[in-house]
């Protein structure tokens, strides 16, 4: 009999107001207080690998975009790019922002060059 280890881990890039504090651990990814989830506010980039349903999330390897709640606006699955989370491998991000457009685009890779086409956009 093999015993096989799992990576899962919830890894957020975020901004907030203020210098806030941590927050709440667990599915709160460390930055929401639980006990006020109306007062919180914060843009937030979740790099996902354990699928939570209590959060509403779609799979266990996903990059979603949290708006003042952990609950992702939208989200994308990084495996069908070709890129696994839990593998274990070095991956390089790129978070674009253009204010003028109010875009956002992530982009994944195992590469140092970014690729053409981002993961995730949102507008």
């Amino acid at each position: 009999m093999s015993v096989r280890r799992r990576l899962e881990t919830v890894w957020p890039f975020f901004l907030s107001p203020n210098n806030q504090k941590l927050g709440s651990s667990g599915g709160y990814l460390g930055f929401v207080n639980s006990s006020q989830l109306s007062k919180n506010k914060f843009i937030a980039i979740e790099f996902d690998t354990k699928q939570d349903l209590h959060f509403n999330d779609p799979d266990e390897d996903h990059v979603g975009l949290d708006i003042d709640n952990i609950v992702s606006i939208k989200t994308a699955n990084s495996i069908l790019r070709g890129v696994n989370l839990k593998g274990g491998n070095l991956i390089t991000t790129w978070i674009d922002y253009k204010n003028e457009k109010k875009k956002l685009k992530i982009f994944l890779s195992y590469l140092s060059f970014k690729p053409r086409v981002p993961l995730l956009s949102v507008v």
